[in-house]
């Protein structure tokens, strides 16, 4: 299927989802382990999602046919160095450095919309009460909501999708679902993102514990930065 690049909002203070309407959705998540000689000293967190079409979506359509703007965060983490890169649709627009052994790491944005994206991330699993809360290692926040609260691209158009975001999505172990639908539905395009320095023969080693196997797909996604404000960019 050819999806065509989805039109920008005549303003950028134009919402860019509705959870009643045309929820945010998730694509794919994969959190690798980059280090070149000792592979747990450097991470490389990808997250993918889209803002569902508000258009298709109340046209009757449902599932890939609703997939609308999409967009792809990377963080770059050194355990070392204690450098943090953050990347969005291709351009960097964070890069700060903490101190030796540095094990959290917090950021927040704006995009246009008027939304605030926050990615949080961890050197090691979440354990004991935050475990128990479904805390994870590495997360990314739209507006409050966490990424694996999105809805799932089999899930757009249908009676689920608008109170999935806001009640926690679908059950975790119907991911593969969703990873079929990622995979299947994307247009065969050659640009994603992964961040500095990324090499796809990385693809078949050091897999995270809760990430899957399957390749990362090529999301769809606008010119790069474009969802990025003014005032997002950061570099010391």
């Amino acid at each position: 299927m050819n999806m065509k690049p989805i039109q920008s909002p005549s303003s950028n203070s134009t919402p860019r989802y509705n959870l009643a309407i045309n929820p945010p959705y998730q694509i794919n998540y994969r959190a690798k382990r980059a280090g070149k000689h000792i592979t747990a000293t450097k991470r490389r967190i990808t997250f993918q999602f889209g803002f569902s079409s508000a258009e298709n979506i109340a046209a009757g359509r449902t599932e890939a046919d609703c997939r609308g703007e999409e967009h792809e965060v990377v963080l770059i983490w050194s355990h070392i160095t204690g450098k943090r890169q953050l990347y969005m649709d291709g351009r960097e627009f964070h890069h700060s450095k903490a101190a030796r052994g540095n094990t959290r790491f917090e950021h927040s944005w704006s995009i246009t919309g008027n939304h605030v994206l926050k990615i949080i991330a961890n050197g090691t699993p979440p354990m004991g009460e935050a475990a128990r809360a479904m805390h994870r290692q590495f997360d990314l926040e739209l507006d409050g909501m966490s990424f694996f609260s999105f809805c799932k691209i089999y899930e757009l158009g249908t009676t689920a999708s608008a109170g999935s975001a806001a009640t926690g999505g679908a059950a975790l172990s119907r991911r593969e679902r969703n990873d079929d639908y990622a995979a299947a539905a994307l247009p065969a395009l050659t640009y994603s993102y992964r961040g500095a320095a990324y090499d796809a023969r990385d693809d078949n080693d050091y897999e995270e514990e809760d990430v899957q196997e399957s390749p990362m797909p090529v999301v769809t996604v606008p010119p790069p930065g474009s969802l990025l404000t003014s005032s997002t960019v950061n570099h010391p």
